[in-house]
C-alpha cells in the first residue's frame, strides 16, 4: 500500500472497505420496482460486524508524495 502517513486512517479504510464487502456479499438487495424506499434496504450497523484486525503491510511506492499510495479500494 505505499507508506502508510497515518496508519488510523488506512485501518479505517481497511474496516470501511470488509464492511462494504460484507453486507454487498450478504445483506443489500435492492429489487427494481419491490424495493420501495431505503428503509427497506438493509446495510450492516455496527452489530453486524465482526471484529476486524488491520494488517497494514508498506511497500515504499516510489512515484507517491513520501512514499504513499492509495489505500481506499484495495480492501
Amino acid at each position: 500500500m505505499g507508506r502508510a502517513i497515518n496508519p488510523q486512517n488506512v485501518q479505517g479504510q481497511i474496516q470501511g472497505g470488509v464492511g462494504m464487502g460484507l453486507g454487498f456479499a450478504l445483506m443489500e438487495e435492492f429489487i427494481p420496482g419491490k424495493t420501495a424506499s431505503m428503509g427497506e434496504y438493509h446495510i450492516p450497523t455496527s452489530l453486524d460486524m465482526p471484529e476486524i484486525i488491520p494488517i497494514i503491510v508498506e511497500d515504499q511506492e516510489p512515484t507517491g508524495p513520501y512514499g504513499a499510495k492509495g489505500v481506499g479500494n484495495p480492501p
